[in-house]
């Protein structure tokens, strides 16, 4: 079945369960915590997307990787499917082969905050090459996602140092190493 034209994940996965207990007796579900966080942090972003398709805003925040999108902060769950969002549209209406942004995003307060360097690449899925040409990111750590889409395909990444985000020049700098790689690529293909 196809979850995605379910509303409510939460009440399939009780259904599950109710009927699984039914056959096989009591059983403990030890992925329900998670799930159940994760459901409450999917509303959560999609409060900050309220003009956006429901169903676009889920595909993207089920294809980020599961231990980040379990682990960040949803305003940096939102900050990166924006990012995503928007690579799709303006793909859509250029005729770029590719798409990169980047930024640095400040969360948390106080001793809590950390900043967090998220970079999105979307570009044609014809373009099989783009992928190989990230090994400017070796140096990082890297924590990437992929949106395959017909239209586009979408790498959502979260860039870090030695644990913390990257400082604007440096930022500045892969960018526009990314951007020269890719358009090499590009002039490969």
């Amino acid at each position: 079945a196809d979850l995605d034209v379910f509303a409510d994940r939460q009440r399939i996965y009780e259904n599950i369960k109710d009927q699984l207990g039914q056959v096989i007796g009591q059983f403990r579900d030890f992925d329900e915590g998670i799930r159940i966080l994760e459901t409450k942090k999917l509303g959560e972003v999609r409060e900050h997307f309220r003009r956006t398709r429901e169903d676009l805003v889920r595909e993207f925040y089920y294809r980020l990787e599961d231990f980040y999108r379990v682990s960040a902060s949803v305003e940096e769950l939102v900050q990166q499917i924006r990012m995503g969002i928007r690579s799709l549209r303006r793909l859509a209406k250029s005729q770029a082969p590719f798409y990169i942004e980047g930024k640095n995003v400040r969360f948390g307060k106080g001793a809590g905050e950390r900043m967090s360097t998220l970079i999105c690449i979307g570009f044609d899925p014809k373009s099989p090459a783009f992928t190989g040409c990230l090994g400017i990111l070796s140096d990082y750590e890297v924590t990437m996602s992929k949106v395959e889409r017909e239209e586009a395909t979408v790498l959502l990444i979260q860039l870090t140092k030695d644990g913390v985000g990257l400082e604007a020049a440096k930022l500045r700098q892969v960018l526009r190493e990314l951007r020269e790689t890719l358009a090499s690529c590009v002039m490969r293909d």
